[in-house]
């Protein structure tokens, strides 16, 4: 059975806009930011690593501002997150595997920062 030519071609239309509104970021390993920074700035980007070194401050209006080190094979890079207070604890901690999605932005002596805007999957260690 063929679709008529106007409802093939906006049903194709819709499944190409689905496809590029569903993901719009790049996803770099670690090393590929520290290899080449300046390529990435201001980039939107999804990775993945093990989280080292987690801290959180307290800020104000009960935002926690969490910090710490994504690690994977080819390197590491800082990451900053922040959430609320009530689930902060709970929400990352050190050794989980995360994937995180957020803009990436340079800082001084070349190397680079995560912006997270989302954790999109965590994994923790007594699962893995």
């Amino acid at each position: 059975m063929r679709l008529p030519l106007a409802l093939s071609a906006s049903t194709g239309l819709a499944v190409t806009l689905a496809a590029t509104l569903s993901w719009a970021g790049t996803v770099p390993e670690l090393g590929a930011l520290n290899d080449n920074p300046d390529s990435y700035q201001s980039q939107v980007v999804r990775v993945t690593g093990v989280v080292v070194n987690h801290r959180i401050r307290r800020g104000m209006m009960n935002k926690c501002f969490q910090s710490f080190t994504l690690e994977d094979d080819t390197g590491s890079i800082d990451v900053e997150y922040k959430a609320s207070c009530s689930g902060a604890r709970n929400a990352i901690r050190d050794r989980d595997v995360v994937t995180v999605e957020g803009r990436f932005e340079l800082t001084s002596g070349s190397s680079g920062v995560i912006k997270v805007k989302s954790i999109l999957s965590k994994v923790a260690p007594s699962a893995q």
